[in-house]
């Protein structure tokens, strides 16, 4: 009894490494699995996701967002912040910031800035026409309860 029982779960061991060998990229079982219908081929990304990954995607840098450009700096701009940060164990010097990139200027912004006011002023004027307009109106019948039998 104990011999069937082991050979029970060796086989649906087995069976189990068996179906999860499909999901491997290569292999003999994966051509198996997509005829099954258990797994599926790597597919091309859409256009879009084409058109917005670099070309040499081997190397994405960390620490700023792709594709984003800093403001560029006046003689006005802040500061860069500082140069060391002292922990509870030492001091640690930061990196240096590189500012000689390229970089937007502050006139993109500004449009933007007037673009984002102008959309709030017109979303402040539907609202308020919403709120009159909900002043105006009776307020609706209460739901009538359903009846049970």
């Amino acid at each position: 009894m104990l011999a069937d029982t082991r050979l029970a779960r060796t086989m649906a061991h087995l069976l189990l490494g068996a179906a999860l060998a499909g999901c491997a990229a290569d292999g003999p079982v994966n051509g198996v699995a997509e005829a099954a219908g258990l797994a599926t081929s790597v597919q091309q990304p859409k256009p879009f996701v084409q058109e917005a990954r670099p070309a040499q995607a081997e190397y994405i840098p960390i620490g700023r967002p792709f594709g984003e450009l800093p403001l560029c700096r006046t003689e006005a701009s802040p500061p860069l912040g500082p140069t060391s940060v002292r922990g509870a164990t030492g001091s640690f010097i930061l990196a240096p910031v590189d500012v000689s990139g390229p970089c937007k200027p502050r006139t993109e912004f500004r449009t933007i800035e007037a673009e984002l006011e102008a959309k709030r002023v017109s979303n402040v004027a539907a609202g308020s026409q919403a709120e009159t307009l909900g002043k105006a109106l009776p307020p609706p019948a209460p739901a009538k309860p359903i009846p049970t039998n």
